[in-house]
């Protein structure tokens, strides 16, 4: 028996895995991960990585709890390798931005392995540094579900 973040994870993998044809504008192989690390020098392909992150826990009443479970989802891809220039990554960051955006409103409103989707956040849309010093758009979803 794995626990319920990890069982919300592996339920949004597959979700991610089953999304009809044309949900996405490109392919996408996610994976549950505990430790999204790549060596993305050698890797050039896009990484959807589905990380149990944390768990807010309540009282619902006198007697009951409710608690809210955090799935990060990573999307990762080196940049601006066919073109090297400016033009390169500002014509490929729109559309890791565009696919981030994409993955967050198909998960939206879905409930997953018992727990109800609750909100979606995407406080950083893509980190500027690992732009900049990796040439890697590293973009990160946060979503909660709510189990009773």
């Amino acid at each position: 028996m794995s626990s319920k973040v990890v069982a919300i994870a592996d339920a949004i993998v597959l979700a991610l895995i089953d999304a009809p044809a044309g949900t996405f504008d490109v392919s996408i192989l996610p994976e549950r991960v505990f430790l999204p690390v790549y060596d993305l020098q050698e890797d050039k392909d896009l990484k959807i990585s589905v990380v149990p992150k944390g768990r807010d826990m309540e009282a619902n009443d006198r007697t009951s709890t409710v608690s809210d479970w955090q799935i990060d989802i990573g999307v990762q891809k080196k940049v601006g390798i066919e073109d090297p220039g400016k033009t390169g990554i500002d014509s490929e960051v729109p559309q890791l931005m565009e696919l981030t955006e994409q993955i967050e409103d198909f998960l939206a409103r879905k409930s997953m392995a018992d727990g109800q989707w609750l909100r979606s956040a995407q406080e950083i849309i893509f980190s500027p540094g690992h732009l900049k010093e990796h040439r890697l758009f590293t973009g990160t979803l946060t979503l909660t579900y709510r189990t009773l």
